[in-house]
């Protein structure tokens, strides 16, 4: 049974498993990567559309809006050009942005299932393995691509965690609690070892959007 530590940050420990066994776990996504479509890597200075792209995007953006198909929390045609490009920088097509990626503040967030989603393309279907996930906390090993086969690191999010930053108070953590705690361990996993493929997406949550 694991220690329980007050402090999210002293969860992180590294463990080595006896081989082949690393591969699998309970609650592994099985193909996870397929859920984001793969776009081709493209260099950073390509992320700056050229003229003609832009056109299109502005394009594509007024008739989407016309339409009446996108969800309700893109508001107008120029949103919509930010978040096809934030999709561009993330390589993501246009129509699974804009679906899937909002604008709090200002600044971009996505579910905890889409950043995991990112994780998972850049960083094969072994970088996230769900070990325990329930109403008290949850647990899941993570691995880069470029560590050894069997390192793993270890972090888990509780609701004494969720208590401390007084977030069970909301509807959705009095319903989903083990969801809520996979969420927030999720994003919190992203944001320390894989910030590469996050481009700086939080979720709603953090964000302060009320969930």
């Amino acid at each position: 049974m694991a220690a329980q530590v007050t402090q999210t940050q002293e969860r992180e420990m590294t463990i080595t498993t006896g081989g082949p066994a690393a591969a699998t776990g309970p609650g592994q996504a099985q193909g996870t990567a397929a859920i984001v479509p793969l776009t081709p890597r493209v260099e950073a200075l390509e992320l700056l559309p050229d003229r003609a792209t832009w056109l299109t995007m502005c394009n594509m953006a007024d008739a989407l809006h016309s339409s009446g198909i996108l969800p309700a929390h893109v508001k107008n045609p120029q949103m919509e050009v930010a978040i096809i490009q934030k999709g561009r920088e993330l390589r993501l097509p246009p129509m699974f942005a804009l679906c899937n990626l909002y604008v709090i503040g200002g600044k971009p967030a996505a579910n905890a299932e889409i950043i995991a989603a990112l994780i998972y393309r850049d960083h094969g279907d072994n970088a996230l393995i769900i070990d325990q996930t329930d109403a008290e906390l949850c647990r899941i090993r993570y691995r880069r691509r470029t560590w050894p086969a069997a390192e793993y690191r270890v972090h888990e999010f509780t609701v004494r965690d969720a208590q401390d930053a007084k977030l069970l108070s909301s509807d959705m953590w009095t319903k989903y609690r083990p969801n809520m705690l996979r969420a927030r361990c999720i994003s919190a996993i992203g944001h320390m070892a894989y910030q590469d493929s996050l481009g700086g997406l939080y979720t709603p949550e953090e964000m302060g959007a009320v969930v």
